[in-house]
């Protein structure tokens, strides 16, 4: 793809009736060769397909920015983890998920708490999981980042009684990595 400076990899289609891209291993349809494929809509229903997190920690391993493009065609976040990529796990939950800084614009404007862009933020709790535009409260009070309110990405979240599926709340999305 070469918005955004080009150089990015779609590793995951977040379809909005299902939590499938909480999962560690592949999912989707198997194309030629036998892996997963993922497909890039601009229109209708997403599938949920997504590439097994150990070939997305290998493709993230150079910059290891990830790109949310929540709609499509909506808005993009940004995300990156300060201690490296290998830290990438789709189903963990809280604060058991690597540290995390956001980005709102290209080219990146980092965000992070109190503990700054070099440590990053630590995500809520385990109903929680992967990405989110928010913390635990743990410099004291929430911390949000500055477009929180209108290009919120919560990558995965298990509350609300299971009812809340694709990207809070129901909506579709691709994921990419550079």
């Amino acid at each position: 793809m070469t918005n955004y400076g080009g150089g990015w990899t779609l590793v995951v289609g977040i379809n909005s009736q299902n939590r499938l891209h909480l999962q560690s291993s592949s999912v989707g349809t198997r194309c030629r060769g036998g892996d997963v494929c993922v497909v890039h809509r601009t229109n209708g229903v997403i599938p949920a397909r997504k590439l097994d997190d150990r070939i997305i920690r290998a493709l993230a391993d150079d910059e290891g920015t990830f790109r949310v493009d929540v709609g499509p065609n909506k808005y993009t976040t940004f995300f990156q983890l300060p201690q490296g990529a290998a830290g990438f796990q789709s189903n963990c939950g809280g604060t058991s998920c690597a540290r995390i800084i956001t980005s709102h614009s290209y080219p990146y404007t980092w965000e992070s708490n109190c503990k700054g862009i070099t440590v990053g933020y630590q995500l809520a709790h385990d109903t929680h999981k992967v990405f989110d535009n928010r913390d635990y409260h743990e410099c004291g009070s929430l911390w949000t980042s500055s477009r929180f309110s209108d290009k919120r990405v919560l990558y995965g979240y298990t509350g609300d009684g299971g009812k809340v599926t694709g990207i809070h709340s129901k909506l579709q999305s691709f994921m990419f990595i550079r």
